[in-house]
């Protein structure tokens, strides 16, 4: 009787595992994104590799020294070695920030960029997105990124 009951327990311990699982790999591979109505999300890919985004100073920015970057998701199945190049157009300048690249090239996540003090007058932060030069159209390269925000 006391083997029987421990089979079944197992038994029924594999099940649940085993669906718990399939249900969160399912989750995993999904190409879509359900965000709240809140959230802006700017899409980038070979044929609109970048975006900007105005940004007024104010006094508080004194004390904020980084710029977050929160990548949403990344349709790369060839894994194509990517970057974001961080830039900062103002005054009639365009200077390069910084640049950060997922690892693996299909996993999104966070990334901070430090500032080094330039945000000191009104202008435009601008995400590119980097290729490498031996990149073919061909291949399916989309990135969903989240409103950036200074930090």
């Amino acid at each position: 009787m006391w083997n029987s009951l421990k089979f079944i327990f197992i038994l029924f311990l594999s099940w649940f595992i085993s669906g718990y699982c399939n249900q969160h790999e399912s989750k995993r591979g999904s190409n879509t994104i359900s965000l709240p109505n809140s959230d802006t999300i700017y899409t980038i890919s070979p044929a609109q590799p970048a975006f900007s985004q105005a940004v007024q100073i104010t006094d508080s920015f004194s004390k904020k020294k980084f710029v977050s970057i929160t990548v949403a998701n990344i349709i790369n199945p060839d894994l194509v070695p990517i970057t974001f190049e961080l830039y900062w157009q103002s005054e009639g300048k365009n200077e390069l920030l910084g640049s950060v690249a997922p690892f693996p090239a299909n996993n999104p996540g966070s990334f901070l960029i430090a500032t080094a003090g330039k945000l000191r007058t009104d202008g435009r932060l601008e995400l590119r997105l980097g290729l490498p030069p031996e990149f073919k159209n061909k291949n399916k390269l989309e990135v969903k990124i989240r409103k950036l925000k200074i930090e």
